[in-house]
């Protein structure tokens, strides 16, 4: 049966979840090995960083600002597999807040992303990794964005 997606989200202003569920091959990247065989993994990249743009490529009137949550279902029946990734956004979409489960027969693994913009000129993200039922900081950083349009990256993280 290969793999299952199923992304649920919601609009501003709108408490009804609405469901997309699209192939493996509109949701991963193409892997010129993938595509020839047909089969994509559950690791497999994903064609957009954004999840919100599997939206806005399907209704191109939506904009990050009309997007409060995203939900992406990954299943890998074969493999007995399964990811789960819940994106909530506030602040007009600038700040995020995203939650990631993956499970398998043998392991399991939890994290929380938080990206908060600060100014335009700075974004905060901090990241944590379940440890033994323990949420633990990974990650605290300042992106900024300098005048020549390179970024810099500060470690917070102590």
């Amino acid at each position: 049966m290969g793999i299952n997606i199923k992304i649920t989200y919601r609009l501003k202003n709108n408490t009804e979840w609405m469901i997309l569920q699209p192939a493996p091959e509109q949701y991963f990247d193409p892997d010129p090995e993938e595509e020839e065989k047909g089969e994509y993994d559950i690791e497999s990249v994903p064609r957009f960083l954004d999840v919100r743009d599997y939206l806005e490529e399907r209704d191109e009137s939506l904009r990050d600002s009309d997007i409060t949550n995203v939900n992406v279902f990954l299943r890998d029946f074969e493999k007995h597999a399964e990811t789960s990734l819940y994106h909530t956004y506030w602040n007009n979409g600038e700040n995020m807040l995203i939650e990631r489960r993956d499970s398998t027969p043998l392991e399991s693994y939890h994290e929380i992303i938080v990206q908060l913009t600060i100014d335009r000129c700075i974004c905060e993200t901090l990241r944590f990794v379940e440890e033994n039922g323990i949420m633990r900081p990974t990650m605290h950083s300042h992106i900024l964005n300098n005048a020549d349009g390179t970024q810099s990256d500060l470690n917070c993280l102590r």
